[in-house]
């Protein structure tokens, strides 16, 4: 890549690349996982209704850069992965499994990436690899491999693309797996630029999208992983709104006795399909108004872990008799959650 104009216009593209790569400089778990791009402002692209999806077992939230994140986020915690790395970098220097770093798996044969930067130039596509220009002292030479020294004056350092959810399922070794998710409103925007639309147009930018679509998807076939799409559109509307709403009730914390939790909750998988509300449900068993909307959590909860077996494509309400499951979500999206 010649050195030209972009100079002058590259240091917020090159803090971006430090940033992304120092929060992901090691492959971590759990609370001490940092997601590379986060939802607050500044951060998150202006007016996409970014914010964050609880993931209690987790220890941490989950950032979602957009509607169609949170959606993909919720379907993603339904399936009660291990772990799942919102906003994570795929790697542009070589490095092993991620699982072949956590405290459970790492004793096990994991394979290797060469590290998008690597790929990129095995296709003959390295000139389309995201980098930035760092001006260097001329005392300080560029000896990395992945930098391309243009002078003494600098170098072009290389950067990261960074993916949406990475999925690790089946906790039980040996059979742990990775998914790595792409979201989309639409299935035909996979493969596409997102932004505004001059950049959505624009003739460079649909090829280096391309050209991460194709290096990312031999980045996962070589980790034994594929790239799953999932898009916004395949989800109707009133499901995107029960899958965000469930998933963010479950922080609640449900102070009934364990046995009347206990007694509630299997009245209401009970209730399902019968003509009464939950909320009568509910008021047969307790009486204080303050129980009660202990009452409405716990059905939440109890919907979302699966306790409770409710027709998630109609409307949960509190007021209205619960309908009975007419598919089961995880047959219906197996696609979703492949091997």
């Amino acid at each position: 890549m010649k050195a030209g104009a972009g100079r002058n216009a590259t240091n917020a593209t090159l803090n971006r690349y430090k940033r992304l790569l120092g929060r992901q400089g090691e492959v971590k778990w759990g609370p001490d996982y940092r997601a590379a791009t986060k939802s607050s402002r500044g951060e998150a692209p202006i007016d996409s209704g970014a914010g964050t999806m609880p993931a209690p077992r987790l220890g941490r939230d989950l950032h979602a850069l957009a509607w169609p994140e949170k959606v993909a986020a919720s379907f993603a915690l339904y399936r009660s992965p291990f772990e799942v790395h919102d906003q994570h970098v795929f790697y542009p220097s070589p490095i092993q499994h991620p699982l072949a770093y956590h405290p459970h798996h790492r004793a096990q044969l994991w394979p290797m990436t060469d590290g998008t930067f690597g790929i990129a130039e095995q296709l003959g596509l390295a000139k389309w690899h995201p980098k930035a220009w760092e001006a260097l002292a001329p005392q300080k030479p560029a000896t990395d491999r992945l930098a391309d020294p243009e002078g003494p004056d600098g170098r072009w350092v290389i950067g990261a693309w960074l993916g949406d959810f990475l999925l690790y399922l089946n906790e039980s070794s040996p059979l742990a797996y990775i998914l790595f998710w792409s979201v989309k409103k639409d299935a035909a925007d996979q493969g596409k630029p997102g932004g505004r639309l001059m950049r959505r147009l624009s003739a460079r930018a649909i090829e280096r999208e391309q050209v991460r679509g194709q290096v990312c998807a031999a980045y996962a076939e070589q980790l034994g992983s594929r790239v799953v799409e999932f898009n916004l559109n395949d989800v109707p509307r009133t499901l995107q709104t029960n899958m965000v709403c469930l998933c963010r009730a479950q922080p609640a914390k449900v102070d009934l006795p364990r046995t009347a939790a206990t007694e509630l909750s299997q009245a209401f998988a009970e209730g399902v399909g019968k003509d009464i509300p939950a909320r009568d449900i509910a008021r047969q068993l307790l009486s204080a108004s303050d129980e009660l909307a202990q009452a409405k959590s716990l059905l939440e909860i109890a919907v979302w872990e699966r306790s409770v077996r409710v027709d998630l494509h109609q409307p949960v309400l509190w007021n209205r008799p619960l309908l009975p499951e007419r598919i089961d979500l995880l047959v219906e999206f197996a696609h979703l959650y492949r091997k």
